[in-house]
């Protein structure tokens, strides 16, 4: 019953739609702007439920699969013809553009009361476009959450003529991924009724008031009218990169804010490989889209991408800014279908010792981390809360060889389980972890995760109800394998007032760590490390030389 009642709660209560707040258009006119869905600037944006006022619905169903839709009213002050209207969508655990169609109706009143359909149908895709937003959907006790980014979405309206008065639209999407679609409601810091939106649910085939608890929501969405024809320099917008890293070989989305779209225009990108140069990457094309792009084989690639566009009546060019993407280790993220207080509630291993709410599917808390030494051996000890009378299963997992993303070869260590409890250690915690005899120095990822249920086993990656993971960072520290002329390494002064030198060692690359396992940035000069920011107290300095090898020293900052 647990599972069926939160899960249709997030579900079939309310939510819906929006806009992009920013998005400039040339020679394109703002016919109605319905309200925002994001009430935090950033970056990143964030649409921020308040469940300190009562609120508890990140979004409503608006999926075609499932026959929902979502509809609100707009008023034209004069006969108008509309170019597009746009719309915000989310699926759960989306990393890049999942959204593949976005169908419409015009109504000539509330469908709920006698409205009928003016224009459109839910047969014909309108989708032109679909981006990364960049910004989240997430709740005021969960700011840091990643897996609801909103998706911009541009549904074109062509032969859209309509005189002045009030009409409803009808909306509904498409998407990749099991989860929703789902769209957030207007969002306004201290507000918890902010409109008048309907949803159509298909088991009982009627529009319903759009409700988050007991009270209406509205949907943010805007309203243009027609382009244009180019006539002179275009706005190249911004270019956005989702995600930011990945594998080698992985998959990630270009995209682009902010462009002109007017007639007449061409849509070229480009993209420049560790600086070879830019290099045209398809065909140009009438209309934007989006490019799906595969990452370069090798760690540390880097590709820049951009955006050119060419008025073809005036030759005008113009650019996009440059957006990066690079190859890098990234651990998988896991997901949960439904977040309550299930989870972790402290994590305690040699200097990390960390207090939490448990009420994120996943926290990345992989900057902090601790200093041990390979062969030494440590406790592992975590907190959970099971959110009553129920039994939660416990596991971590460490990644020794510092490139397995999905942990799929990683050390795993049982913590147990434990019931009923809101702040209880499980039944094998603490757990020894004995640092690998030889391991190299280096950083390693450690992710532990909490599972509702005492016959669920957990899983590092993937989706698992009623869950919580974390991440944290081990670094091993010591001096380089058979490497005997790194004993003869010095640091001086020790203590230090403004700087550290290095005696001894051709310094590379230094991490700086508090005794608590806190990672602190510093500037290095060569072998001069800049100690002069650092508060009074006792560091780890672990060093790398060009080889690799590796070198850790005790100092401190007086």
């Amino acid at each position: 019953m647990r599972n069926f009642l939160l899960s249709m709660k997030s579900r079939l209560l309310p939510v819906c739609i929006s806009l992009f707040a920013g998005l400039a258009l040339n020679a394109q006119t703002l016919l109605h702007n319905n309200g925002p869905v994001f009430n935090v600037a950033g970056p990143p944006q964030l649409s921020v439920l308040q469940t300190n006022l009562g609120l508890d619905t990140y979004g409503a169903g608006a999926a075609q699969v499932n026959g929902f839709t979502v509809a609100d009213d707009f008023v034209l002050t004069a006969a108008s013809d509309i170019g597009h209207f746009e719309f915000y969508t989310y699926q759960t655990g989306a990393t890049a553009v999942t959204i593949n169609g976005v169908y419409l109706r015009i109504y000539n009143g509330s469908p709920a009361s006698g409205g009928t359909v003016v224009w459109g149908n839910l047969t014909t895709n309108r989708l032109a476009s679909a981006t990364m937003s960049g910004g989240y959907r997430v709740t005021d006790t969960t700011l840091g959450d990643t897996t609801r980014q909103l998706q911009l979405v541009k549904a074109n309206t062509p032969g859209l003529n309509l005189p002045a008065g009030t009409y409803w639209v009808e909306v509904q999407f498409t998407g990749t991924l099991a989860s929703g679609p789902w769209a957030p409601p207007i969002t306004i810091t201290g507000q918890t009724t902010t409109g008048n939106a309907l949803q159509f649910d298909p088991t009982t085939s009627t529009f319903n008031p759009l409700l988050d608890a007991t009270f209406a929501q509205g949907l943010p969405f805007r309203v243009y009218g027609p382009l244009s024809a180019c006539a002179g320099m275009p706005n190249g917008g911004t270019a956005v990169v989702t995600p930011l890293q990945g594998m080698p070989g992985s998959s990630y989305t270009v995209s682009a804010t902010g462009y002109s779209e007017n007639p007449g225009l061409s849509y070229q990108w480009q993209s420049n490989t560790n600086n070879a140069g830019w290099v045209n990457v398809g065909s140009a094309t009438s209309t934007y889209a989006s490019y799906n792009a595969t990452a370069p084989a090798n760690m540390g690639d880097t590709v820049q991408w951009r955006l050119q566009i060419t008025c073809t009546a005036t030759s005008d060019v113009a650019y996009s800014t440059v957006a990066n993407f690079t190859v890098a280790l990234v651990y998988c993220t896991p997901t949960a279908t439904t977040n309550d207080a299930t989870g972790l509630t402290n994590v305690t291993f040699n200097t990390i010792n960390n207090t939490t709410s448990s009420t994120a599917a996943y926290s990345n808390y992989s900057a902090m981390t601790t200093m041990v030494n390979a062969g030494s051996t440590y406790n592992l000890s975590v907190l959970v809360n099971t959110a009553g009378n129920f039994t939660v299963n416990t596991k971590a997992w460490i990644d020794w060889s510092g490139n397995d993303p999905t942990f799929t070869n990683a050390t795993a260590y049982n913590l147990g389980t434990i019931t009923n409890s809101a702040n209880g250690a499980p039944s094998l915690s603490p757990v020894a972890i004995t640092i690998p005899a030889g391991q190299a120095p280096g950083s390693y990822r450690m992710r532990i995760r909490a599972v509702f249920g005492a016959a669920t086993v957990p899983v590092p990656c993937g989706n698992q109800n009623w869950s919580e993971a974390e991440d944290y960072t081990i670094v091993v520290g010591g001096m380089a394998v058979n490497d005997s002329q790194t004993q003869t390494v010095q640091i001086y002064p020790n203590p230090t007032s403004d700087v550290l030198n290095v005696k001894g060692f051709d310094l590379k690359n230094v991490q700086v760590f508090d005794l608590t396992g806190k990672k602190i940035d510093v500037k290095i000069d060569g072998n001069v490390i800049n100690t002069s920011k650092l508060q009074t107290g006792g560091y780890v300095i672990q060093m790398t030389d060009a080889n690799g090898n590796v070198v850790s020293r005790r100092f401190s900052k007086k």
